[in-house]
This record gives structure tokens, sequence and C-alpha cells, in this order.
């Protein structure tokens, strides 16, 4: 259960409905329909803006059906509000918000919002709904862009029995390495090297993870990439198709592996090892067994802590997963094309 509490969150819902609804109206004719399968979770996008539409939903389109299968699990409807709704006249957060966003509870935690610098976002549990409004003022942070719904998909994909997993995902032929550690562990330069080795993509921050019989399977959630200045200038063929941020928030650039490697994106793979990177002053990489206790470590605080709810069965699902699968570290030698040869052996 969430400890922040934000009793106005129903006044600033009904002020974003009104909104929305006006909106809808005026642009009814270009209202942007699209249906995607998250993980397992089937989407539908009502988005009154199709410019609006392609920049929120890019990094879903690997993941969109031409129809859809079923009644949606989740609607998202995104606006951008008239230029005379100031955002200001809405009720502020008990806080204000930062780069990634804060997440409130209404009293009986049946709306939840995410308050970011660039957007107010509300879930309604029991209508499955999420409405957001992206402020014309801020344009949406590349991190926003790159990773949609995050902090809501946490909630409703657990309650799927599939966990947010703040890992990269890599492989070849339905098997894959999780590649896990704290920020700036490695976790997204070993994804770019693996892409650009045409080893197949899941992600390269977050994961969905479920358990399928006896075997862990990672679900895409998002077909991106993000990468600091400084380890995109060592991919040439990535720099040359990333977007770069304006806002000095940020400092990593977002790439679209649908960008010239649409053919290795994968929906999903099973898990075949947990991979723990690090970073050492050696030339070359190499691979070596790890105690289980290590692999825990690295993969579960960032998981479960990156969660607003930090479930404490997050723990037990790792704490099997981990139990039935070998564990390595990865040391990453400064001979960047090299890295994933280790990674290899494991695939063949």
């Amino acid at each position: 259960m969430m400890e922040n509490i934000d009793p106005l969150i129903p006044v600033l819902l009904e002020r974003l409905k009104q909104e929305f609804e006006a909106r809808r109206l005026t642009d009814g004719a270009k209202t942007s329909v699209r249906y995607y399968s998250v993980a397992g979770l089937e989407l539908r996008a009502e988005i009154p803006d199709e410019a609006l539409a392609d920049m929120l939903l890019r990094a879903f389109e690997p993941l969109r059906l031409d129809t859809p299968r079923k009644s949606p699990d989740l609607i998202w409807r995104a606006f951008a509000p008239e230029p005379d709704l100031m955002r200001d006249a809405l009720p502020e957060p008990p806080y204000a918000p930062g780069l990634h966003g804060s997440i409130f509870a209404g009293r009986d935690h049946q709306l939840i919002a995410e308050r970011q610098i660039s957007y107010d976002s509300i879930l309604v549990l029991a209508e499955k709904t999420v409405l957001t409004a992206f402020w014309s003022a801020q344009a949406p942070t590349l991190y926003a862009v790159a990773k949609p719904l995050l902090r809501f998909l946490y909630l409703l994909l657990y309650m799927e029995n599939r966990l947010v997993t703040h890992a990269a995902l890599v492989g070849r032929r339905g098997k894959g390495v999780l590649v896990t550690g704290r920020g700036g562990s490695g976790k997204s330069t070993t994804a770019a090297v693996a892409l650009l080795r045409g080893l197949d993509f899941v992600s390269d921050d977050y994961v969905s993870v479920r358990k399928q019989d006896d075997a862990f399977v990672g679900e895409m959630m998002f077909a991106s990439l993000m990468l600091d200045r400084k380890a995109i200038a060592r991919f040439p063929a990535l720099n040359e198709i990333a977007k770069f941020p304006t806002s000095p928030l940020e400092d990593k650039a977002l790439i679209y592996p649908a960008l010239g490697f649409a053919h290795q994106l994968c929906r999903s793979m099973e898990i075949a090892a947990i991979v723990v990177p690090v970073i050492c002053g050696t030339s070359d990489s190499r691979l070596v067994p790890v105690a289980k206790a290590v692999a825990m470590r690295a993969l579960a605080p960032s998981s479960v802590y990156s969660s607003p709810w930090r479930e404490t069965s997050r723990f037990d699902f790792y704490h099997e997963m981990i139990g039935k699968l070998p564990c390595y570290r990865l040391e990453l030698g400064s001979d960047i094309e090299r890295v994933i040869e280790p990674l290899e052996e494991i695939l063949r």
C-alpha cells in the first residue's frame, strides 16, 4: 500500500475528464485509436492528436495489434490541454514532482496519480483507465516517451502475476540472459553491444517477467534503449539514430531499435541465466560464476524498490527464480566491441 496520499486527486480527475472530452469533441475526427499487447496486457490508446499519439506510442509500436483480440485490459486516454488551461489552476501535488515523477494515491487507493514535470496522469483502477494531460509548456521528457505508463504497469502487471523487473534481456533463438544491476552498472551498454552484434533484443532497462511451468519468461514492455552521451559516442550506428535531450535535467539519449534493428526485436524469450555486469580495468571481458546471494543483491532491491508499492512478495519470486538459474558476473573489459563474447558462449 502506498504511503503518499493526496485527497485532491478526485478533483484533478474530474477536471482532466472535462478537458479530455472537450478535446475529443473538438478533434474527434482526428482521434487516434490504437491497440497494443504489452507483456500480455491489451492496451487501447485513445489520443485526439495524431502527432501526440505518434510520439507517446512509439516505444509500444513493435507491440501493436492490427485488431483487438479481446476487451482491453487498460485504456489510455492522453491529450494536450488547450493553452487557456493553466497547470497552476489545478490542485497542486503534496510536493513538487521531479524528472521521474511522483506517485500519489487517493484515500481509498482506487485512484493513483503520477505527477511529473511534463504531465499529470491518473489511473482509475475500477475502470482500468489512465487519463493523462501533457502540458505544452514543457515538452515530454525522453524518459517519459521511452517508458510510457511504467509506474502504472508495475501495479497492473503485478495483478496478472507478471513482475516488472529492472534488467536488460538479450538473447538468441528464444533463449536470453537477464542483465541486472544498479543504474550505471553497464546494463544498457551491454544491451547496446548485444544489439549491434546481432543478438535479439527484449529490453535494456525494464522487462516483465513471469513464471511458465518450471521456466521464467521475459516479455518486452518498451522497444527503446537509453544511453548517456559518453556511452553513445562509442556507438556511431546508434548515435546516428538517437534523439538527444534538450532539457538540462536529462543526460541520456533515446534510441528506438526498430530503426535499423527491427528484425532483432523479440517480444519474449525464456531466461537462461542471470548476469551481473561489473566495469573492470582489464581489456578483455569474462564471465565468472557467482553465488546466488550476489545475484539477489543485484536484482531484487532495484526491482522491488522501483515499484511505488514495494510488494514484499516480489522478493519471494526473485528468490525462486535466482535459485533455479545459473548466475554470473560479467566483468566488462575496455574492449567494448567484445564485451558480448562471453554471453554468446551461454547462448550457443
